[in-house]
């Protein structure tokens, strides 16, 4: 038909291979070059030669001799009449299926008496049937015995509809209260970790908050690099915990997804010196400290007390406590001095104490120097973008700006300004940190 259509010899090639079953057969005739259709039927039965010869010689290895299983059945054989021819030699059968292949001689399927159980080698049932079978199964729906997932009865029950209903406990989370903004009841959550106070943006709009609308970036738990949320704003109002009202602080307006709770109170509004708190078995204690407990005097004062009644008066030192110097201190002590020799020089130097600094907490500051920086008009501020650093750097800068601000010399400020800080690594193994 080719021929009489006048195809070339590539189209006919490729209408023959495109009408092949084998894919296998295919692909070999495709990678031999061919210049006619003699040559091409030629290659195609060679390949079904090959192929033949292939199969025979797998089909042999699949063969299993059965010899031993005729005699330890060959009393059973018997009894039923069986003959087997010398050079007949059988197929071998999963276990799992010879219950389905067992035929008579006469090419029927036997009865229940013949049929044999591959699990217990007992007749009259078969392997999926078997009782012994089944009491090893287990469920791994119910984790019960004697029955698959499939089967397993606790899967036909019906499935009931329950309505639960929560009921207000008496004593609930001590760490949420009631709290007052602007003659607004709203729920709280006493957050002692943070640092600032946050509320809700639907919460600030309805109590009547002034928002100042800026967004900073707020970082949780799981990234020190990715922010958790971001704020919409920030305001400035009272809020009245347990009757407490310390003044006003300035609370962060987060997004409604970003908390639970409609207002978290944290440190910024904990740490003002009239609120004072303390944690019971069940309960949080916030109470007001009375400003007229605290008493400041730059100077001696006179105390009266009358006849019947006794003062004690402490007397404190002002003067800070520091370790004694020892010699571990100092770099460079000559060797050629005596025990002696150390001990008074200790004794010197320690008799001096406040004016040797072992830290920073005890350099101190001085007020003889002031430094102040004027900001020239319309310039423009510096502001470098964070960059990333190895955890071990990241925890040596904490350390290092932490120790800073325990002694004052930093504190936390709102600026556009942002210059980058570097690492240096100095002789002793300790790093200094430097603004570039």
């Amino acid at each position: 038909m080719c021929r009489e259509l006048k195809l070339s010899f590539d189209e006919i090639k490729d209408h023959v291979l495109q009408g092949v079953y084998s894919r296998e057969l295919a692909v070999f005739a495709l990678s031999n070059k061919h210049e006619n259709e003699n040559e091409l039927l030629g290659d195609l039965l060679e390949w079904e030669r090959l192929n033949a010869l292939r199969n025979g010689i797998s089909r042999k290895d699949d063969l299993v001799d059965k010899r031993n299983e005729k005699s330890n059945y060959s009393s059973k054989k018997s009894e039923k009449n069986v003959t087997a021819t010398v050079n007949q030699v059988p197929l071998y059968v999963a276990p799992h299926r010879r219950e389905t292949k067992t035929t008579t001689t006469n090419g029927e399927l036997p009865s229940s008496e013949q049929v044999e159980c591959w699990f217990c080698h007992k007749t009259g049932h078969v392997g999926r049937d078997c009782s012994q079978r089944l009491e090893k199964l287990t469920c791994y729906g119910c984790s019960g015995k004697g029955h698959l997932k499939r089967d397993c009865p606790a899967r036909s029950k019906a499935e009931t509809n329950v309505t639960t209903a929560e009921v207000a406990v008496d004593n609930p989370h001590r760490y949420l209260k009631d709290g007052v903004i602007r003659g607004a009841v709203v729920s709280l959550l006493v957050d002692t970790g943070s640092h600032y106070s946050l509320i809700k943006q639907s919460v600030a709009k309805r109590v009547g908050l002034v928002i100042e609308y800026a967004t900073q970036p707020l970082y949780g738990i799981g990234s020190v690099t990715v922010p958790t949320t971001t704020t919409v704003g920030r305001a400035l109002e009272s809020i009245t915990v347990e009757g407490v009202e310390a003044g006003p602080v300035t609370l962060l307006v987060v997004p409604d997804d970003a908390q639970r709770t409609e207002l978290v109170v944290g440190r910024g509004w904990l740490d003002l010196p009239y609120v004072t708190y303390y944690k019971t078995s069940n309960d949080l204690i916030i109470k007001r400290i009375d400003k007229n407990c605290l008493s400041t005097s730059t100077g001696n004062a006179d105390i009266t007390s009358s006849t019947d009644a006794i003062v004690h008066v402490t007397e404190v030192d002002e003067s800070p406590y520091r370790e004694p110097l020892t010699e571990a201190d100092f770099k460079y002590v000559s060797t050629e001095a005596t025990r002696a020799e150390r001990d008074e020089l200790l004794v010197l130097l320690n008799s001096y104490r406040d004016t040797f600094a072992k830290n920073l907490s005890e350099l101190g500051c001085t007020e003889m120097a002031e430094l102040r920086i004027d900001e020239e008009k319309d310039s423009k501020p510096v502001t470098c973008r964070p960059y990333k650093v190895l955890l071990a750097e990241r925890k040596a800068m904490a350390e290092i700006i932490a120790e800073w601000k325990s002694c004052g010399i930093v504190t936390e400020t709102r600026s556009p300004y942002a210059s980058p800080v570097l690492l240096v690594l100095q002789k002793g193994g300790k790093s200094r940190l430097v603004v570039d």
